[in-house]
């Protein structure tokens, strides 16, 4: 049966990737017409982040303007045409981050952006998640599973920026499980891209770490922005605050999708009908409540809890179920999340998995 099962994860997962490699080839991987309605890819705002960032160091420019956003991406995507301007309402570490990917046209930056993020979450997954299991077998099925899993893929397929959260998220914990806060908050600096995850991690860093992760995190975020100020200017970041605001409420254009969204205001959206004021206060409330809770609930692991730091990694099942209930409360309560989050849940299912395949629950 495990063999059947890692046949079943390696080849769905090998095809899948083959098949992107076909979109990528006919062209119909960032926009594509499927009947008379164009579909517009996440990777055209990251690479179009990029591209801003490069001709606002030429000429300043207004990066929030969603006109300037609407021209670059029909001038991206010709000659299809978005219905409706994907808006992009990032924060301006995005703009900076991408920003190496406008010295390649859109299809090179995506292989570009795809090897790195593959490379990058490897890495990660030999280092945080494969030293768990003792035996080759389990370290290849655990990696082809992650690997495999429709988050992942569809991450790649989207560009997505959640190929960086993953690995991000993973080496958070891991340099928490290793008490080494001050690194762990200068990883968790870089969840300023996704800043509907940032302040639960940032609770829970500061329930484990303290003082020395909040300075950890405090330097990584200056630097960022620092370097985001420099690289766009003062009006551009000043702007960021009115951008989200204009881009959740659809007001400047599509790419949000309250509908679609995979948490708890998804939910009441469709209820509700709208994405209404109420549905944005009741999720605002529920997901404050949640990292309130997550907050306690590490807290009182630190002080009740003792995490060893044996060599290759912690064997207390508690911990890792931690991490899988924070992420998997993470998702749902977050006042954002798509599909394309859920790496998070992929990385939350590799703890279980770990778990309950090893019998490590007391």
């Amino acid at each position: 049966l495990w063999v059947v099962y890692f046949a079943v994860l390696f080849f769905w997962g090998l095809q899948a990737f083959i098949f992107l490699g076909k979109l990528h080839q006919n062209g119909e991987l960032f926009a594509q017409v499927i009947d008379k309605k164009p579909y517009v890819s996440d990777f055209v705002n990251v690479y179009s982040a990029g591209v801003l960032c490069q001709r606002n160091m030429q000429k300043p420019i207004d990066i929030y303007d969603a006109s300037v956003q609407a021209n670059l991406q029909k001038e991206l995507l010709a000659p299809i045409v978005p219905e409706d301007p994907f808006y992009n309402q990032y924060p301006p570490v995005m703009f900076l981050l991408f920003y190496p990917l406008s010295f390649f046209t859109m299809q090179g930056a995506w292989i570009a952006w795809a090897v790195f993020s593959f490379a990058l979450i490897s890495i990660a997954i030999c280092q945080t998640v494969l030293p768990l299991y003792n035996s080759r077998i389990k370290k290849l099925i655990a990696y082809t599973a992650i690997m495999a899993s429709y988050p992942t893929w569809l991450s790649f397929r989207l560009g997505q920026t959640s190929l960086l959260l993953m690995p991000v998220m993973m080496y958070f914990f891991y340099l928490l499980q290793k008490k080494r806060y001050f690194w762990s908050g200068l990883v968790s600096s870089l969840v300023l891209l996704k800043l509907q995850y940032l302040p639960t991690t940032v609770a829970i860093g500061f329930a484990m770490g303290r003082l020395p992760y909040l300075l950890g995190f405090a330097s990584g975020a200056t630097a960022l922005s620092l370097a985001s100020l420099l690289a766009l200017g003062w009006q551009n970041f000043v702007a960021f605050p009115q951008a989200i605001l204009s881009g959740e409420s659809g007001a400047k254009g599509s790419g949000v999708a309250p509908e679609m969204m995979q948490n708890l205001r998804g939910v009441m959206v469709l209820f509700a009908g709208a994405d209404t004021r109420s549905v944005h206060i009741t999720a605002a409330a529920l997901g404050l409540i949640a990292i309130i809770s997550i907050f306690v609930i590490w807290l009182r692991f630190k002080r009740h809890e003792k995490v060893t730091t044996d060599e290759p990694a912690i064997r207390d099942g508690r911990y890792f179920m931690l991490i899988a209930l924070t992420l998997f409360l993470m998702l749902i309560t977050s006042v954002h999340s798509h599909t394309q989050d859920y790496v998070l849940a992929v990385v939350a299912s590799s703890m279980c998995f770990y778990v309950t395949y090893e019998r490590h629950l007391p």
